[in-house]
């Protein structure tokens, strides 16, 4: 016998009524439905509560690593503003000794800010030159009797103690 016939020709079941009417329950179980649905729904909202509470937190702390974030983004912005800076300086400094301004027994800006690179020659004769510099770069140079001062051009007398 073939399946399709065989499932046609079974009597139907009864359909059962898938809604539960409160109508057909006794006050007791109706009473204790009533209980339960009230559970239920306090539990729901509990949980909904929570689950809230999480999100209100997890934006809080994205929130928090966002300004961590730019915080960190802006720092290395700075970082290479300054390695760009101190690249530049190094190559102003690095230009040829007879270029930069110090006399002959003081050491110059170029070995007082690389110490490790001191040359075993003797320093050659230098003239006086204007090196631009950044605000942010600050070089202490020692001062002779007749010192001649970069920036200005002329010469300084040390200071007085």
């Amino acid at each position: 016998m073939n399946m399709i016939q065989s499932l046609s020709t079974e009597p139907a079941k009864p359909k059962r009524n898938k809604t539960r009417r409160v109508s057909t329950l006794t006050p007791e179980q109706l009473a204790r439905k009533r209980a339960n649905d009230r559970e239920a729904q306090r539990a729901i909202r509990v949980r909904t509560k929570e689950y809230i509470e999480r999100l209100e937190r997890e934006l809080a702390e994205l929130k928090s690593n966002q300004s961590r974030d730019q915080t960190i983004q802006d720092l290395l912005r700075r970082n290479t503003a300054i390695e760009r800076e101190l690249i530049r300086i190094k190559e102003i400094m690095g230009a040829p000794a007879a270029s930069l301004s110090c006399h002959e027994s003081d050491p110059t800006a170029r070995q007082l800010l690389f110490p490790d690179k001191l040359s075993t020659t003797a320093p050659q004769p230098t003239t006086t030159t204007t090196v631009p510099m950044a605000t942010s770069a600050l070089v202490a140079l020692p001062f002779s009797s007749t010192h001649r001062a970069p920036f200005s051009g002329g010469l300084q007398q040390p200071p007085r103690l």
